[in-house]
């Protein structure tokens, strides 16, 4: 067994029982970019090894409910020998580690790709969408700071994302509009409370124990 396998477990199998903070995600808000360490799904309950998957596939690491539901496949990208691994899993959510990161800090976890993730948004949750017309010129259809409208009666009004959205404080960011990546939308929070932008904080630190419960040499030596 890796040195990684044996990390995710430790750390996995102690915020389970109790005696230790969860693992978090690194994840991209997909509209502005902005990040945030998210904690796995309180649901889990257990950790599985080396599991075995449906269609004779496997799995470095799934994590179970109470239930013995999968609530997310790990897979890693170094560290494993293990065979017809999964790079997909339909219905589970998966997300692929590195190895030797995931032994340097078993607590934050930087998927290199991952599937099947709920969506999150930051500030962008209450900002509302506006379209971008198909032409793709980048004019955003319905500014409601009414920047400019177009010459004929009645127009509605839109604006510039470059020179208008961009220098704008209510600008959120631009993102697909559609899982097939065909419409633009821009996220506007013009009227909505403001929120403070929080990038990444480092996630609390757990000392790594072997499986008698002592303290691995590093952190003794660091906790001396």
């Amino acid at each position: 067994m890796s040195g990684a396998k044996r990390a995710l477990r430790k750390v996995v199998s102690a915020w389970c029982a109790g005696r230790g903070d969860a693992p978090q995600i690194l994840r991209v808000c997909d509209a502005c970019g902005e990040e945030r360490w998210v904690a796995l799904d309180r649901r889990v309950r257990t950790v599985e090894l080396d599991a075995h998957l449906p269609h004779g596939r496997r799995a470095d690491a799934v994590l179970r409910d109470a239930g013995g539901r999968a609530r997310l496949v790990v897979r890693l990208s170094d560290g494993s020998r293990l065979a017809h691994r999964a790079t997909t899993d339909a219905g589970v959510p998966l997300v692929e580690l590195s190895g030797a990161a995931l032994v340097a800090d078993p607590l934050r976890w930087r998927p290199l790709r991952e599937s099947g993730l709920s969506r999150w948004r930051c500030r962008c949750a209450q900002a509302r969408p506006l379209p971008v017309d198909d032409a793709f010129s980048l004019r955003v259809l319905g500014c409601p700071l009414g920047l400019r409208r177009e010459d004929a009666p009645g127009a509605s009004t839109y604006a510039s994302v470059v020179h208008d959205c961009a220098r704008c404080h209510f600008f959120v960011g631009i993102g697909y509009a559609d899982a097939g990546r065909r419409r633009v939308s821009l996220y506007c929070s013009f009227g909505a409370a403001g929120r403070r932008r929080v990038g990444p904080a480092p996630a609390p630190r757990l000392p790594i124990l072997d499986d008698d419960g002592v303290l691995l040499p590093s952190d003794r030596a660091t906790s001396a």
